[in-house]
């Protein structure tokens, strides 16, 4: 494995043949999509309040409707935003009827420990207090390989104040969101930053292993804080 080259379990990762074949849709937006001549449905985006890009798919058409939501994190103001929303609006007020919902239910149980989930706020704040605790050189490591840690990585960068060094292949892979002109991805700017007229304001990742308190980058990338066995 070698994550700054993107090769993962010793295969290169590449989908360029699919760029002739993939097209991004904006968010909110219903969206016609002509499946074949005279076969029309129309599809719209919301976000899944999971990881950056994350979307349920409201899908409508030939007088049915579907929503697949696929990896979602349900918390009560996420759902209360849902139901306002113009697109659902009817399916919540019953004056238009759902055929089906393919729902997430990884963790729909009625025991066990994930019975209760605190909300994401919670848990951050938790997170706060006891880095607090520590002294302001403190150096963190905050392992998180898989995508859905940005509002930490975000929150956690402003409250050290100090931006948060990934290694070189993650921290292409969210350049890259900033690149790819996928429409109305909320997380980039924050994230690596944007164009303020003629200047460019830096967001809080960085592949920059020099001058930062938290990293959260791979073992075996070249990092100097690993490499000093920090």
């Amino acid at each position: 494995m070698n994550f700054t080259k993107g090769i993962l379990e010793s295969r290169k990762q590449t989908y360029r043949h699919l760029k002739t074949l993939l097209r991004p849709i904006p968010l909110h937006t219903p969206t016609d999509i002509e499946l074949a001549p005279g076969n029309v449905i129309r599809v719209t985006l919301f976000d899944a309040n999971h990881c950056t890009g994350a979307v349920m798919f409201l899908i409508e058409g030939q007088g049915k409707a579907v929503l697949y939501t696929g990896d979602i994190r349900s918390e009560q103001w996420w759902v209360d935003m849902l139901v306002r929303h113009p697109c659902l609006v009817p399916y919540a007020q019953g004056i238009k009827r759902l055929d089906n919902i393919y729902l997430d239910t990884t963790f729909a149980s009625s025991s066990g420990p994930f019975k209760t989930f605190p909300p994401k706020a919670d848990g951050i704040a938790e997170l706060l207090r006891k880095v607090s605790q520590y002294p302001p050189d403190t150096i963190f490591y905050f392992h998180a390989w898989t995508f859905g840690y940005e509002e930490v990585w975000a929150t956690l960068s402003n409250f050290l104040q100090t931006r948060i060094h990934l290694d070189r292949y993650r921290y292409r892979l969210y350049r890259s969101l900033g690149e790819s002109q996928a429409p109305d991805i909320n997380d980039v700017a924050p994230l690596i930053g944007y164009q303020l007229g003629s200047a460019h304001s830096p967001g809080c990742l960085t592949n920059e292993d020099t001058g930062v308190r938290l990293h959260s980058c791979e073992r075996g990338t070249h990092c100097h804080v690993f490499d000093n066995g920090r």
